[in-house]
């Protein structure tokens, strides 16, 4: 075995790569075996040791193919990875390459399948009748009215188009419930099924209200867009 016991002081290496100061600060671990560069790698307890062979960077591609994507290497997670090369190498950022090789690994990205899950296709709903299906928004905050109204609750039905704006003081859930129900369900009757884009905990909260007074079911959640309530939004109050 060989080892050189003069190392150099730090003002010899401050200006040379971060690599280089690793190994410098290693300096008691690297020895040299028969021309051949190695590090002593200790466990906790200092009763066991190993030897791990410092790899130049223009052979870590080869060892890397060899430990992880070959037919032994079974391509493994990192963790795994990371364990066999430590097992016998060694060199500086060793875990970031290793990480960055199974990322890119064709073989396990194609085992994993795709990392964005797929939505469900947009479904047209009919509407067979009359007021079966409504939709809500609501405008605002708008300048106060002298009645205290800051916001405008728009509905509308599904199948005929038919819009109607109603006056609002403020736009929580209970407000909106007592408007819906005052002003469209008392005159056309109670829908089927009744749809906001402000959310589902808004919905169930403006439902919730809502059989206070009538029998109001709430659909299942599906997506949809209400083209028709942008148009009538953009008519009431011009962007």
């Amino acid at each position: 075995m060989e080892s050189s016991s003069n190392k150099p002081s730090w003002q010899d290496i401050s200006a040379y790569s971060p690599t280089t100061k690793q190994y410098w600060a290693l300096w008691n671990s690297l020895h040299l075996r028969n021309g051949v560069l190695y590090r002593k790698f200790e466990s906790e307890d200092g009763k066991t040791f190993r030897w791990q062979l410092v790899l130049p960077r223009s052979r870590i591609p080869e060892v890397l193919k060899e430990l992880h994507g070959s037919p032994t290497g079974g391509h493994f997670s990192v963790m795994k990875t990371l364990h066999r090369v430590r097992e016998r190498f060694f060199w500086g950022k060793v875990r970031a390459d290793v990480e960055q090789w199974c990322k890119s690994c064709d073989a396990c990205s194609a085992r994993k399948g795709p990392k964005i899950r797929s939505r469900g296709k947009l479904h047209r709903y009919n509407v067979g009748a009359p007021f079966e299906r409504i939709a809500f928004d609501i405008l605002g905050p708008l300048p106060r009215t002298a009645s205290g109204n800051k916001y405008l609750l728009v509905v509308m039905d599904y199948f005929t188009k038919w819009p109607e704006v109603y006056p609002i003081p403020d736009q929580e859930a209970p407000t909106v419930a007592e408007a819906v129900v005052q002003h469209w369900i008392s005159r056309y009757g109670v829908p089927l099924q009744l749809h906001s884009d402000q959310g589902r905990n808004f919905v169930s909260a403006v439902l919730k209200g809502s059989v206070n007074y009538s029998e109001l079911t709430r659909p299942r959640p599906h997506l949809c867009t209400h083209s028709q309530m942008a148009w009538w939004r953009g008519l009431i109050v011009p962007s």
